[in-house]
């Protein structure tokens, strides 16, 4: 059955379009299907999925739908019967039309702070969950601060940043803390993420993205500011102080030198978020890095961070770098080199003389594979598994979200090895 669904922008969305979650047409729409995230989104959903998910596909162009939904079915037959789904992302109407509809949103439609705000609302207002693959930490909060009232009321679960940002990060440091609690009986004092990445590559979106918060950082700032207004607290179960390495330095946890990890400034905010709901240390102290060795790798790695760091900041090399080198909105790397990739964390959390030890082991490109397999995952617990979840609504982490679900679902698909090891053992350090 072929459901092509349009709403016009003058149309009006009555109050009984609302149905029940159980009694909704789709358990899961993938908002952006069009872009390319939103067609490795799509895609991993019908070669695992089809047979156990009412899934549509939304975007704004219908013949863009229906070239995706094409490719799809040469990969699954049954891909043929999809749904598309037409809405804008600056439509409120449109959008709530989709969000009415199916348990959850999973949108790849970024930047966010640009493109995003509105399905948030949407989705908040219709008690429909969400998730995404922003590292936007300033939207994050934005849209706690606009939404987490409404979303508490109606049940919606709104879990922004489901990707490679954050979700590693934020069910790493859940499982090691829950390790420390379970072997010495309290939380711990702190966790540190170190991580070493091989190969792989970025998306042309996720370029965009630091490229927007970059021009445009003073109107992100002054909309953050604006949205505290009224805003509620935030969750304060559990404090956390966030630590960032700064330069090179040595690890005797990791046995390897440290280098700051240019994702830190999301995922440790994300961390403290979790923690904040979930309260798994009353007093923890959070930190990030990437572990490298032989020490001249790592050297060359903190200058070419910092290079990088410097060209982009600057307007004439940034534009530059857009014009000539950096992928375009739509682009990334090729399957080929996302497959060769991997990477690898540790998760060290300590208190007093006490350790637990937590690894990820992961095959295939972060940005891609990883961030792709994230979503997909995040996107099933918040609608098939969504009877197992203990969470109110609100917008919210991952861990706070999903947490063991979530877990045991990338526990379960063969791209993440994520288990609890003896603490300092040769385990933890092997093969990382």
């Amino acid at each position: 059955w072929l459901k092509l669904l349009q709403v016009t922008s003058g149309s009006e969305v009555p109050s009984a379009m609302a149905q029940s979650l159980s009694a909704r047409p789709f358990d899961i729409v993938v908002f952006g299907a069009t872009g390319f995230s939103g067609k490795q989104l799509s895609e991993y959903l019908v070669r695992n999925y089809i047979a156990d998910i009412k899934l549509a596909l939304a975007g704004r162009n219908q013949s863009k739908l229906e070239e995706v939904k094409k490719k799809l079915t040469d990969i699954d037959s049954r891909a043929a019967s999809l749904p598309l789904l037409i809405g804008d992302s600056q439509n409120l109407q449109q959008l709530l039309a989709i969000a009415e509809q199916t348990r959850c949103v999973a949108s790849t439609a970024g930047p966010y702070f640009k493109y995003g705000s509105l399905l948030v609302e949407a989705c908040a207002r219709s008690g429909t969950s969400y998730c995404d693959l922003t590292g936007e930490s300033s939207w994050h909060a934005m849209m706690f601060n606009r939404h987490e009232r409404e979303a508490a009321k109606t049940g919606a679960r709104i879990v922004p940043q489901c990707g490679f940002d954050s979700v590693p990060s934020d069910i790493g440091t859940f499982l090691a803390a829950k390790t420390f609690q379970e072997r010495f009986g309290r939380g711990p004092e702190s966790v540190q993420m170190f991580i070493s990445m091989r190969g792989g590559g970025f998306q042309g979106g996720t370029v965009d993205t630091v490229l927007n918060e970059l021009e445009n950082g003073a109107a992100i700032a002054r909309a953050k500011k604006e949205s505290l207004n009224g805003a509620p607290p935030l969750p304060s179960a559990g404090k956390t102080k966030q630590l960032w390495v700064k330069g090179l330095s040595w690890s005797d946890e990791a046995q390897r030198w440290l280098v700051p990890f240019f994702m830190a400034p999301a995922n440790q905010p994300y961390v403290a978020r979790s923690n904040g709901r979930l309260g798994y240390s009353s007093e923890l102290a959070y930190s990030e890095a990437m572990m490298v060795r032989p020490f001249w790798k790592a050297l060359a790695l903190t200058g070419g961070l910092a290079t990088a760091g410097l060209l982009l900041f600057l307007p004439p090399t940034r534009w530059l770098l857009q014009r000539f080198v950096l992928p375009a909105p739509g682009q990334g790397p090729s399957m080929e080199e996302c497959k060769k990739a991997s990477w690898k964390a540790l998760f060290v959390a300590k208190g007093g003389s006490d350790r637990a030890d937590v690894t990820i082991d992961a095959v295939g490109d972060a940005s891609v594979i990883s961030t792709t397999c994230t979503l997909a995952e995040a996107a099933v617990a918040l609608s098939k598994d969504a009877g197992k979840l203990t969470s109110p609504g609100g917008v919210m982490t991952a861990a706070a979200a999903m947490g063991d679900v979530l877990l045991a679902r990338l526990q379960a698909t063969p791209l993440f090895k994520i288990q609890a090891v003896e603490a300092g053992s040769s385990s933890s350090h092997s093969r990382l």
